[in-house]
């Protein structure tokens, strides 16, 4: 029975001493990087990853991967286990942690495995956690590289769905942009062509009245926009109309209208242009009166 505890107790001591070599082996990383301004500088150039996400990778494989892909020592596994609990609760003190049982030896090298670390810091724990994994298992740092490009893929990805969403806008932008400025410019053109049209008519009743005054040789009175005695088709046509209807009665307004349009289509082009000769009559007495040119 002595024989058996002092084995437990050889191999124990020799597990202490592996724990030992892996914490300094941590602390002598750590301190070749203390004169760097950012002490994760160590990890984000060698990894591609801070501290803390490089260690959740760390505890993300080694639970995954552990006993499937590969298999670790028992005093390996005491340091690891130790970092973890460093990192998770710190500083190992015996009047929080449940007793151990006489027999339960691996509760027990775990418990000196942790007091081990002492005082070493949450960061430290890390970095001694990721260096040891890394220095035991050649399988970590591939899974760490794959993942890197996993996420360099998908930030590709993203920023690539993002170029093509911001070119869609500003195509359609763009085509927003152009049809509003067609649209502007064919409002303009019709305007233009409706103000030319507009021109256009004036210029050419102004050139008619203009032959006129010239064939007429007359100066026109100023007077109202409308007069009964200055139309030909009151003065000339009115009174040929009634000459026609002769005091005759219809019985429907159908009647009438249907009347009015064979006179009018019965007379011929002499009759209106006997109406505009008469009108050169209506302006001279109009001019003979001093504009006073109402049917008398």
């Amino acid at each position: 029975m002595a024989a058996a505890m002092n084995g437990d107790l050889n191999e124990n001591d020799c597990n202490q001493n592996n724990l030992n070599s892996s914490v300094n082996e941590t602390n002598s990383t750590i301190s070749s990087h203390t004169n760097c301004k950012d002490p994760q500088d160590e990890f984000i150039s060698s990894w591609g990853f801070n501290i803390d996400e490089l260690y959740i990778l760390a505890a993300t494989f080694l639970k995954e991967k552990e006993g499937k892909a590969f298999h670790i020592s028992y005093k390996d596994k005491l340091s690891l286990v130790a970092f973890s609990k460093q990192v998770i609760h710190g500083k190992f003190i015996e009047e929080k942690s449940p007793p151990v049982g006489y027999l339960d030896v691996i509760g027990r090298d775990r418990r000196q495995a942790w007091q081990a670390l002492g005082d070493m810091s949450q960061r430290d724990a890390k970095s001694g956690f990721i260096n040891l994994l890394n220095n035991i298992c050649p399988l970590f740092r591939p899974f760490v590289l794959a993942h890197k490009c996993d996420l360099e893929e998908k930030e590709r990805r993203r920023l690539e769905e993002e170029e093509r969403k911001r070119q869609e806008a500003e195509e359609e932008e763009q085509m927003r942009l152009e049809e509003e400025q067609l649209r502007l410019e064919e409002e303009k053109r019709l305007k233009q062509e409706k103000e030319r049209q507009k021109q256009n008519q004036q210029k050419s009743l102004s050139q008619v009245v203009t032959a006129f005054k010239q064939k007429t040789a007359r100066a026109f009175p100023l007077h109202s926009p409308y007069s009964p005695d200055l139309a030909p088709s009151d003065f000339h046509l009115f009174l040929n109309m009634k000459e026609f209807l002769g005091g005759k009665h219809f019985g429907s307004g159908e009647e009438l209208e249907n009347a009015m349009t064979t006179w009018l289509n019965k007379l011929v082009a002499k009759e209106h242009n006997m109406g505009i000769v008469k009108l050169v009559d209506k302006y001279d007495k109009c001019l003979n009166v001093g504009g006073d040119y109402v049917q008398k």
